[in-house]
């Protein structure tokens, strides 16, 4: 009896609860497909919402099949008669917003903060779209989720105002505290995003991730205290290195200590120690490539791409407008051996207006990518920037006896990239100038290359000046390719990058 009266007493005091967090809305059932619960009204989100709460969401799949409206208008801090929304915690199954908008959302003073207050690690959300929002929080602050350990994050975008004023606080666009082996990409902040100590424009603290967090951009006005970037506030480190690809921030960030316009602050990770016989130390540090940022930082330091200690970061092909940050450290990380010798590098390369708009920009960021693969494109004579993962734009090369850039490859790259790889490495670079000479001093190919007898082997591998021969000549030509900065790499099909 006492059993019984005790259950009972815990499905009332639930009842009460639901009816107290969503008094102005009745939850009402959606209908099922394929194991997917239909979303098409706030209604329905209420209802999945509570079920979450009640039942556990380890199998809770939901699918949006209309925009929703919890609020109407643009919902701000100083709303009135709004109903505000209850996170749902510990979520763990599938939410696929379809790229329907969810608007009117409202969150104030909740420790977990967003349409999702904090998700496990087999939680998978996609194509989530929030818009005319409020959400305020006191520790962990996003517009999609407020802590973060997702398996899939993808395809997100918010367009409301996340917003934390207490101390220690994570405050993101899309998520405020991320800690997962999660794919984490492709998603896009437009609203501004307001912090203390981590605050970022997609996400506040970063601190751990197996996978690269890739193709993020920020598009709205960041502003924190301690550690704000347009992507990420905060970076953590430790025995193993994080990895931020492909990411843009156009959005103005400050913060009163330190501003990056892709990481607010990024750190390593040193550990030592000694086996009997030598002492051995090691560093790891965070990685970003292919990155860009054109908004303007303010703070006592500010970054063009990561805010670091004593260049503790490595910027692989990231570059940044002139003028929009002061620092100009290099990291510490060794870049490309030069001359035998490893040589700091920049973090991050500036770079004029003008330059942007050349092509010079697009063609850092994709590093050594082959063109025909370039993850950047830009048409030319009228994109002032570079675009992402866009298709309809044109593919960058450098022409480099001119040192200026073009939607069309210039003959000698054609030439290069035909008959540079000698040793069919698909990488034309000095170990073929090096093969070119050996063949040139033995005489080997001083004949025409189609009466050879190694002619079906190496084909016209070498002939860089299409005379039918192999010569010094063609070690020349080649080298001045590689002395003006260029590179051939055919790692994915022929293709030139130079």
């Amino acid at each position: 009896m006492k059993k019984l009266i005790s259950t009972t007493a815990a499905l009332i005091f639930t009842a009460a609860f639901s009816l107290c967090a969503y008094a102005q809305t009745v939850p009402e059932e959606p209908t099922k497909t394929a194991g997917y619960y239909n979303i098409s009204s706030p209604e329905n989100l209420y209802w999945f919402a509570g079920y979450c709460r009640d039942n556990g969401s380890d199998n809770a799949y939901a699918r949006l099949t209309d925009d929703i409206v919890l609020n109407g208008g643009e919902v701000t801090a100083n709303s009135t008669n709004v109903e505000e929304w209850e996170p749902i915690m510990d979520f763990n199954g599938k939410f696929d917003g379809d790229y329907h908008t969810i608007s009117g959302l409202y969150v104030k003073g909740k420790e977990y903060a967003g349409l999702f207050g904090s998700t496990g690690q087999n939680a998978s959300l996609d194509s989530i779209v929030i818009e005319k929002s409020y959400i305020e929080g006191t520790k962990y602050a996003g517009a999609v989720v407020g802590y973060n350990q997702c398996e899939f994050l993808y395809r997100c975008i918010n367009k409301g105002t996340v917003v934390s004023y207490t101390d220690g606080a994570s405050t993101g666009g899309i998520a405020g505290w991320h800690n997962s082996r999660s794919n984490f990409a492709d998603c896009k902040n437009y609203g501004e995003v307001i912090g203390t100590d981590y605050t970022g424009g997609i996400i506040g603290y970063a601190e751990r991730s197996s996978q690269p967090l890739r193709e993020l951009e920020n598009c709205g006005t960041v502003r924190g205290v301690k550690y704000a970037g347009g992507i990420i506030g905060f970076l953590s480190a430790e025995s193993y290195n994080d990895h931020v690809k492909n990411c843009i921030n156009t959005g103005n960030v400050t913060a009163v200590e330190k501003a990056g316009g892709i990481v607010g602050f990024s750190e390593y990770y040193e550990s030592s120690g000694s086996n009997g016989n030598y002492a051995w130390m090691m560093r790891s540090y965070n990685t970003l490539t292919g990155c860009y940022n054109t908004g303007q930082m303010s703070a006592a330091k500010t970054y063009g791409i990561a805010g670091h200690e004593n260049g503790g970061v490595d910027a692989q092909n990231c570059c940044y407008l002139e003028g929009t940050a002061t620092d100009k450290t290099e990291s510490f990380v060794y870049g490309i051996p030069i001359n035998g010798q490893k040589e700091e590098h920049p973090i991050g390369i500036e770079l004029s207006a003008q330059e942007f708009a050349s092509g010079k920009a697009a063609y850092i960021l994709n590093g050594s990518s082959a063109p025909l693969n370039s993850a950047w494109r830009q048409n030319i004579g009228s994109d002032s920037y570079p675009y992402l993962q866009d298709a309809s734009r044109g593919i960058v090369y450098r022409h480099i006896l001119k040192d200026e850039y073009a939607n069309t490859e210039d003959d000698l790259h054609k030439t290069c990239r035909t008959l540079g790889d000698t040793d069919a490495n698909k990488t034309v670079d000095i170990k073929d100038i090096i093969q070119i000479l050996n063949k040139s001093a033995s005489n080997e190919y001083k004949m025409p290359i189609e009466t050879s007898s190694a002619a079906g082997q190496d084909g016209v591998y070498g002939d860089i000046n299409s005379d039918g021969t192999v010569t010094d000549e063609d070690a020349s030509m080649l080298l001045d390719i590689l002395a003006r900065g260029g590179r051939v790499d055919m790692t994915v099909g022929t293709y030139v990058y130079g």
